[in-house]
Formats: C-alpha cells, sequence, structure tokens
C-alpha cells in the first residue's frame, strides 16, 4: 500500500492549516489521522514484531523521575503530569493510548519538550505495549529529538502514529526518521509538517517511500520542499 504524502495543505477560516484531509484526487485507505485517544489493544502487532508476550510495565511517571535522576537531568513537569494521567488509563485497563505531549496545550501549564526531554521520554516508552501513538506537536525537540525518536522506533513495536510537527526538525533529522523507516513496519501515520528539511530531507522520505510498504499517510506540510 502506498502512503499518502502530504505537501501543501489546503487553509481553513483565518488562514488555519486544515492538516487531515487528503489532497484532492487521493483516496487513503483510512480517512485522517487517528485521534490522541485509546484505540484497540497493540497486542498483536507486538508479538508479531517482537514474537514474545509484552513485559509487564510499571508505573510510566515513576520510571521517568528514576530515569531523571539516574542522568542527572531536569524533571518536566508537563511530562510527570501527562504520564501521571497515562498511568491512571493503564490502571483502568485501556490499552493502545496515545500519549499527547503537544506543546501547544492551552489547558494546563506546559513546559515544552527539548531534544535531551525526549531522549529520557523515549527510554520511558521502550518496549511499552500500552502506547501506540506520541504526540509531540510544537515542542523543541530539533535534530537532537529526531535522533532519538529514530531510536525509539526500532525498539517501540506497537506504535502506529508519530506526530513530530513544527519541532525545529532539519534535513539532518529527516534523514534520521526517514533512513530508521526503511525496516520499521508497524508505523501507520507520520506528521512532519512544518519542520525545514527542505529538499536534502525530502530526497530521503522519497527514497523511504519506494521501500516502505507498511506506513499509510505521511504529512511534509511546510517543510520548505521546493519543486525544481
Amino acid at each position: 500500500m502506498r502512503a499518502v504524502v502530504m505537501t501543501t495543505p489546503p487553509r481553513g477560516p483565518r488562514g488555519l492549516r486544515i492538516m487531515w484531509g487528503s489532497p484532492e484526487g487521493a483516496i487513503p485507505a483510512k480517512s485522517g489521522y487517528p485521534a490522541p485517544a485509546a484505540t484497540p489493544s497493540p497486542a498483536s502487532a507486538w508479538a508479531l514484531a517482537d514474537n514474545s508476550a509484552p513485559e509487564p510495565v510499571g508505573s510510566l511517571q515513576k520510571r521517568y523521575k528514576n530515569l531523571c535522576m539516574e542522568k542527572s537531568r531536569k524533571i518536566n513537569p508537563f511530562i510527570l503530569h501527562i504520564l501521571q494521567g497515562v498511568d491512571e488509563e493503564i490502571e483502568k485497563g485501556l490499552e493502545g493510548i496515545t500519549l499527547n505531549i503537544a506543546g501547544n496545550n492551552h489547558l494546563i501549564p506546559v513546559e515544552r519538550v527539548t531534544g535531551e526531554d525526549f531522549w529520557i521520554l523515549s527510554k520511558v516508552l521502550e518496549k511499552n505495549p500500552y502506547i501506540n501513538g506520541l504526540d509531540v506537536r510544537y515542542n523543541f525537540i530539533s535534530d537532537v529529538g529526531a535522533y532519538y525518536a529514530a531510536k525509539l522506533l526500532q525498539k517501540q513495536y506497537s506504535l502506529i502514529y508519530l506526530n513530530l510537527m513544527f519541532n525545529d526538525i532539519g534535513p539532518e533529522g529527516g534523514e534520521l526518521i526517514a533512513k530508521v523507516l526503511h525496516k520499521n513496519t508497524t508505523l501507520k501515520y507520520l506528521r512532519m509538517t512544518g519542520n525545514k528539511i527542505e529538499n536534502k530531507g525530502g530526497m530521503f522520505f522519497a527514497t523511504m517511500l519506494q521501500i516502505n510498504s507498511s506506513l499509510e499517510k505521511l504529512d511534509l506540510g511546510d517543510c520548505d520542499l521546493v519543486s525544481k
């Protein structure tokens, strides 16, 4: 199945970009991106990729605090707050959860996620069978965070949705993400909108799409891709 690639999203009222539709004439296998909410269990995808049952997972917030202490990193209270909520959802028996750490959240105080924050977060989420989506849009993870996002995609077999839009990721970070998708077969939706990967980074995604047949939607809108 070929991924639907979005590069020039339509504008809605007052210039608002509508990112959820598909380009004119393109018909994706599934309409829209999955919403950040609980979805069906990823256990089957995990078993296929790892050939084993999911490992027991303890408190995410506890693991996060322990890793920050171990790596001598400052605890990001925004991440801690979100992980606490996810722990509560897991305790209720929910699976297939999308972790929403969007930096444009106006409902609670936000300390935007940096590349180093994402490093710790990626280690918290490694091999976690309950999380199948990660939304870190409008943060500052940069190419450093893109490196750890690529590492996460090598180890997180249940992740099907990743939103990295507007994170100051450049061509090098785009290359890292694109290359890891040569082998990753579980990710279905990737949003890179607003990251200035330019034509250099765009070429790596073009090459990836010749190899990867499992990615269903790729958003490269506002990435400074220029037709020559």
